[in-house]
This record gives C-alpha cells, structure tokens and sequence, in this order.
C-alpha cells in the first residue's frame, strides 16, 4: 500500500488540468452553435419508435417533456432562395445568453430589406450560414442575463471540474482494487499546488467579474426592451432571441412592442442620416420615402432644419401627414426634369432611398440639385443597386473601388460635380442613440409608421405574406410581426 502511495504521488499533473490552463493562456475561439441568435438552431422532428405514449416508462416521458421544453418556435429558412419554396417553420433551441448578452422573449419583430436579401442569398459572403432565423430588428422582455464572469473562465472551470472527477475516479478505482474501506484514508494524493492555485485564480476572477459594474447592470428580468441586429439581420422570428447589450434599450411606458420594434433600426437610420447630412435651411429631396426609413426620416429632416422636403412617393396624404411640403408622384413625373425646382429653386440635398445608378445620373446633371461650389450633396443609404450582388471578395473590391472612386472624385472635382456621400453610420445604436430615438418618440416629436397590412401573425402563411410585401418595396411604413 505505501509503494502504491508512493507511486501515485510522483505522478506528473493529468492532461485535463492542462487542458483548464490552456483556457486561460490559449486564445479563445468562438463559440459556433446552431442555437444561437443568427443560426437555424437544431430542428426538431417527430418520430415513432414503435411504443404508445402510454407504454413509455416514466422516466422517458420526464425526459420528452424536458426535451421539448427547451425547443421554441421559429421561422426558419432552410436555404437559398425564393421565399415560399424556402420558408419554414420550425422548433430549435432557446439559446443561452454569454457574457454581455441578454435573452429575450421576443413579442414583436420589424422586417427589412436585409431580411430578403438573406432569403435570397444576395450577400452569402458575407450573409448568415443555412439553416438560419429570418428577421433582425425586435421588442420584448427580458428573461435571462448573461454571466458577468468571462466565458473563458467559465470554461476553465469546466475543465477543472474534470480533473476533480478524475481524481475521484482514481480514488475509487484503487480502493476497489485494495480493498479499502469507506472511511479510509485517500489513496490519491489532494490535489497538488497547481490545482489550488488554478482554483483560487479561477475564484477571483469570477469574484472581480461579479464585482465590477457591466453593461448588463442597467437591466433586469421583466424589463421591455428593443434591440436591433449585431451585425447580420437573423434570429428575430423566433419567441426567444439573444441580443447585444450594446444593441438594446428600454422600451418607454407609452409605447407599444410594435413600435419599438419597427423603431429600432429603420428610425434610428432615419435620425442619424438627418443629424449628421442636413444643414439649416436646406432643401431636400427624398426619392423613395414611403418606407420604413423614408417615413421617419422626412420628419427628422424638418426636426434637424432643413426649410423644404420634397419627396417621391405615391402616399400623398401620409407624406404631407409626416410634414413633407411636396409630393412627386414618380409614376406620372419625372423629378429631375421638374421646372419649378431648377435654377435657384435647385435642391441642397438629394437623399437616394430607391438605390439606382440612375437616380445619381440624373442629379449630377444638376438640374434640380446645386453643384459642389454651390453646397450641393447627393447622399445614398443603399447605393447604385438595391439587390446588391456579394458572392465573392472580388465582388467586396469591386464594390468599395467603385464608391471610394466616386466619393473621392466628387471630392476633387466638387466644383462640377455635387458632393457624393454612401452613408453607413446609419446603425450604431451605442451612445445612447437608440435611447435618444424612443425618447423623442415617447415625447410625441416624431411619430413611428407602420405598414396598414401590420401588424401579422406569427404563422407560415401570414409570414410569407409580410416577407413578400418587404420584398415588393411597397409597404408605407415598417411591416411588424407579432411573436407569441
């Protein structure tokens, strides 16, 4: 017995405590889950193994009934292409929050034209991976926060967790062996030095994290927030959804889920374009201001100075209603070639919403929109083609050559040529933006629009609905869907 000890205690460190250690030195790579906010999750599916529900011991049914109490219902794209041939409804994972994260049961979620462009695969470069959760842009309560403490750390732990049970099974496996009683002394040594140094170090971190003020401090269970995408639009259609803390907001009192929800990027692109492109006293056009960017943004226009809005729409009435003092109905006039609005009646600002290479043609001829000298602009949200094509890096290079190009040449040139801006500071809801937008809301200074087809339910048939109608560009206002 005391060779075995003897034995046992000149044993190097096992291969799981340098596993824990290599957490903490290792650079850590991203956690890759088919649950989480921008993945299709794991779909569940019914099936027989030939026994009756009533036959199934109860410890089965205790499991199913676990099983499916983690499952939540979503909407799903299975892959690549058209929207009814690709849509579905499906039941994944509830994902769980990280650090920084928040877990929300999600009550209303806003489409946008990111949302068709990832059905379609436009972007698949740089677009979610298939099979993932269609919608982006959400409102609704927060159920879960994430952990303070690092994720490495959490990890770590894990893995020391392992090399406690492999001691304790060496434990056992001698005592078997040597017949050793229960209340014996152990045959494996406690744990050596670098075990409780790597314990103690994992215990103060997770001390320090848990005392440190976060970003999730401002939350708690049960509070209404809105949220919009990190960075690609997915996991909004879904009762349950994982959202950035840097991404949310609390959701003021007055206002619904619905309009949080169509609030959350749209407005605040919307108020951002305006602060940051109108002077006082400008005279802007919009082209394509019946969407859910144009509606909010034609009020921010006047809210941030600018004297004349003008704009391209066939919703008359709903334009006017939303302060606009002109309105150019596209299908029976030509904007650029509108009289009154030429020599000194000429515009400061054009704002492209429709996204054509056309539109920045017929505005550098400089008809109704002044020349550079003059501080004449021309600003695009979406640029020359609103069913952008990125397939490959070469089609990301041949994207931002063009664009830098123009940018830069109207720069250079800005006597002859207006000065040309692709606007993409449009979302960054950090700096209390987001805030500073349901705030204003909340007073009553700008009003959030909604499509009259919303708000849709949350079934295959009324989704597709919503999606092609995104899809058409004819909504008037944000198209919302109700989660439950």
């Amino acid at each position: 017995t005391n060779n075995t000890k003897q034995h046992f205690g000149s044993m190097a460190a096992p291969a799981p405590l340098l596993a824990a250690l290599s957490l903490l030195v290792l650079p850590h790579s991203p956690r890759v889950s088919g649950s989480c906010l921008g993945g299709g999750g794991e779909v569940s599916s019914s099936s027989n193994d030939g026994g009756t529900l009533g036959s199934r011991a109860p410890q089965e049914e205790t499991r199913v009934a676990n099983i499916r109490s983690k499952l939540m219902k979503a909407f799903t794209a299975r892959a690549y292409g058209p929207i009814d041939e690709v849509v579905e409804e499906s039941h994944i994972n509830i994902p769980e929050p990280k650090q920084g994260e928040l877990l929300i049961r999600v009550k209303a979620c806003s489409l946008a034209p990111g949302d068709v462009r990832n059905l379609r695969g436009d972007c698949d470069l740089l677009g979610p991976k298939t099979p993932f959760t269609i919608g982006g842009d959400i409102a609704g309560v927060v159920v879960k926060i994430g952990p303070k403490t690092p994720p490495r750390v959490l990890e770590a732990e894990k893995a020391f967790e392992k090399v406690n049970e492999k001691f304790a099974q060496r434990e056992a496996m001698m005592r078997k062996k040597w017949g050793e009683l229960e209340g014996s002394p152990p045959l494996v040594p406690s744990p050596r030095p670098l075990q409780i140094k790597l314990q103690n170090y994992l215990e103060d971190k997770k001390r320090i994290a848990n005392s440190t003020p976060g970003p999730t401090d401002r939350y708690r269970v049960g509070d209404r927030v809105c949220a919009m995408f990190d960075f690609r639009p997915t996991g909004g259609l879904a009762q349950y959804a994982i959202v950035k803390v840097k991404n949310a907001a609390r959701i003021p009192p007055s206002l619904s889920f619905r309009k949080a929800a169509a609030l959350s990027s749209s407005g605040l692109a919307a108020m951002l374009l305006a602060k940051s492109q109108v002077k006082p006293g400008d005279r802007v056009l919009v082209l394509g201001a019946s969407g859910g960017v144009g509606t909010h943004l034609v009020q921010f226009l006047k809210k941030f100075g600018a004297s004349y809005v003008a704009v391209t729409s066939t919703a008359t009435r709903l334009m006017t209603s939303l302060g606009a003092d002109d309105v150019i109905d596209y299908r029976t006039e030509e904007w650029s070639e509108i009289e009154k609005y030429q020599g000194r009646n000429r515009f400061d600002l054009i704002i492209d919403l429709v996204g054509t290479y056309d539109s920045w043609k017929k505005a550098k001829r400089l008809k109704v929109l002044k020349g550079g000298l003059s501080g004449g602009r021309y600003t695009t949200l979406v640029g020359d083609d609103r069913y952008m094509q990125i397939h490959s890096m070469m089609d990301v290079l041949s994207l931002l050559r063009r664009y830098t190009h123009r940018q830069l040449w109207t720069r250079l040139f800005w006597p002859l040529y207006p000065r040309y801006t692709w606007f993409l500071d449009g979302l960054e809801p950090a700096n209390g933006n987001l805030d500073a937008l349901l705030s204003l809301v909340d007073k009553r200074e700008v009003k959030c629009v909604l499509d009259p087809a919303s708000p849709f339910r949350f079934t295959l048939h009324s989704i597709k609905k919503a999606l092609h109608l995104q899809e058409s560009y004819r909504g008037k206002g944000k198209v919302v869907v109700d989660v439950h």
